[in-house]
């Protein structure tokens, strides 16, 4: 997987090197994880502190969005840093993910409940 600063993350074939998925944010990309437990994945990023004094922003950039990784639709999105998300892991469990921003803090995230209820279609194949 590679996040990039023109706004798209993509999920690389690596014995080809082609793109197989290309999920659009529209603000630029520092980091992504792919779900060991489910079929998504997570993004962060936002413009840089430069950038943000020249544009209109909000928090709003910089939350965390979650993909499905087959559909590529957007599932939803954590808000919590107030500058550009530069690093992103989940847990080995998928159960959990840390977010760590130029706002100076590390955030770490537990999924709820809900999130594991989710129909089969979410879930990944075995």
């Amino acid at each position: 997987m590679s996040t990039s600063k023109d706004g798209t993350a993509k999920l690389w074939d690596t014995r080809t090197c082609e793109p197989l998925k290309t999920f659009e944010v529209g603000r630029p990309l520092n980091a992504g994880a792919i779900s060991p437990l489910m079929n998504h994945l997570i993004v962060g990023g936002g413009e840089s502190a430069m950038e943000v004094t020249q544009t209109t922003a909000t928090s709003e950039q910089f939350k965390v969005r979650f993909f499905h990784s087959i559909l590529t639709h957007e599932l939803g999105s954590v808000l919590g840093h107030f500058g550009p998300v530069n690093a992103l892991d989940i847990s080995p469990d998928g159960k959990s993910f840390v977010s760590g921003s130029e706002d100076g803090f590390c955030r770490l995230h537990f999924m709820d409940e809900s999130y594991f209820a989710r129909t089969e279609e979410y879930r990944p194949f075995k």
